[in-house]
């Protein structure tokens, strides 16, 4: 499930609090509470009329940029080894299909990170 972080208080906590099972299930996302002093500055966006606050936090962002240039090795590794004539040649049929399929679903996450 999805974890949102929440910084929110007064009025605002207590309604969440109240129905905070009912969100969860519906929801499907498991709500964190963090300490308002401390979060760092939400991003802020509106669905369907609601405002919502989602605190991301550095290690947010460090963690994608990591996982963008592990893709990147893994992107490069494999068109090497596609491009290299001597695995291509004695490689079985179904390697080969399966190292391009590794190397599309790669290809789209690392777009999909990107975007």
């Amino acid at each position: 499930s999805v974890i949102f972080d929440l910084r929110c208080w007064g009025a605002s906590r207590q309604v969440i609090m109240d129905n905070v099972q009912s969100i969860e299930r519906l929801g499907r996302v498991r709500l964190h509470w963090i300490d308002p002093k401390t979060a760092p500055v939400p991003v802020t966006f509106a669905v369907q009329g609601v405002n919502a606050h989602i605190d991301l936090p550095e290690a947010t962002h460090t963690h994608r940029d990591d996982e963008r240039k592990n893709l990147q090795s893994y992107i490069t590794r494999l068109k090497g080894q596609l491009a290299n004539e001597q695995f291509v040649s004695r490689a079985p049929e179904h390697i080969i299909t399966q190292q391009k399929a590794k190397l599309a679903e790669a290809e789209q996450k690392l777009q999909a990170l990107n975007n």
